[in-house]
């Protein structure tokens, strides 16, 4: 990320595609004009980096170096200092997923964020500006605390698994109601994947505890769905998780169909390097094909965004690093 926003001489400007050299004479050829007008200084620069976002893969940048050293951090903790940490993460996504529920349905108050902080733009849920966002956070946190639940169970501490199954249960409660499918489905996938752990590492007790705090959160919901049938709160949300059974026959899977494919045609231009951490949102208005909304600013698909983004080279970095999180995985395990 760091060498594509390293501003590079024009000799160079071959080192990338015909598409980025053809960019860069045209940017070039205004800046002397602009010179030559007096708008621009005479030792204006004419360096220009690979990456077609600088700003934004600046940005991109020191998020990454932010997330490296959190996770170094976190893995550089004392074994008892890291349960509790994730404790406190779940405890306060709990009280953000009840907080955005209430903001979201009881006590709604559009266009804020905790009913106070006005927004110009957006449908703001809590203190995220969209649902998706708000659903989504509050799914990364309810797999952990499944996971904590069924081991406070199997260490024989009941008082914490109580707390533990009641976070549980307000998570998935909280991305159940909040209309996000992208959510709602990254969590059924989640809780899939935990299962053989659970299954495979956990005394008998502990699996017949899991299974009992499912079932009582089925029928807690199903009862809910029934009370309050006639609400048409209820009827919205689940005819909106009812379109999940044909994702692609609804406007937004249409729409994001045609954002894929216009956005692996952002890859092919720059193939090899892509067009730079963040760089979707300025190419991408030149190979979209639907004009049925304002442009977007990412692919809504972190698969066509890294290749889009970081083509060939920033794929296989990826892949890399995938990989190297299950070694590491392995060997903690071991």
């Amino acid at each position: 990320i760091g060498i594509t926003a390293i501003p590079l001489p024009p000799a160079l400007d071959s080192a990338g595609n015909s598409i980025r050299k053809a960019q860069n004479s045209i940017a070039a050829e205004r800046i002397t004009e602009a010179a030559s007008l007096g708008l621009a200084g005479p030792d204006s620069t004419r360096f220009f980096s690979l990456t077609r976002n600088r700003p934004g893969t600046c940005r991109v940048l020191i998020l990454a170096i932010c997330v490296f050293c959190a996770a170094t951090l976190m893995a550089n903790l004392p074994p008892a200092i890291r349960p509790k940490v994730i404790t406190g993460l779940i405890l306060l996504m709990t009280a953000v997923a009840v907080a955005g529920v209430f903001h979201q349905w009881i006590f709604r108050s559009e266009k804020t964020l905790w009913w106070f902080i006005k927004v110009g733009h957006g449908h703001p849920v809590g203190c995220f500006m969209n649902r998706t966002t708000h659903a989504g956070f509050i799914a990364l946190m309810a797999p952990a605390a499944i996971l904590f639940f069924v081991q406070s169970i199997n260490n024989r501490r009941y008082a914490m698994a109580a707390l533990y199954g009641v976070c549980s249960s307000l998570l998935y409660l909280a991305v159940l109601v909040s209309m996000s499918r992208g959510a709602v489905l990254a969590l059924a996938i989640a809780t899939i994947v935990i299962l053989p752990v659970i299954l495979l590492r956990c005394r008998p007790v502990a699996v017949a505890m899991f299974a009992a705090l499912c079932i009582t959160l089925a029928a807690s919901m199903y009862s809910g769905a029934v009370v309050l049938g006639k609400s048409d709160r209820i009827n919205a949300i689940v005819s909106r998780i009812a379109t999940l059974k044909t994702p692609f026959s609804t406007d937004s899977g249409q729409t994001r169909m045609t954002l894929w494919r216009d956005g692996l045609k952002v890859w092919r231009d720059y193939p090899l390097a892509g067009a730079g951490a963040n760089g979707f949102q300025m190419v991408f208005p030149f190979h979209r094909t639907s004009t049925d909304r304002r442009t977007f600013t990412h692919a809504e698909n972190e698969y066509v965004q890294l290749l889009a983004d970081g083509g060939l080279i920033g794929m296989g970095i990826a892949v890399w690093l995938a990989v190297s999180v299950v070694v590491c995985w392995r060997k903690a395990l071991s």
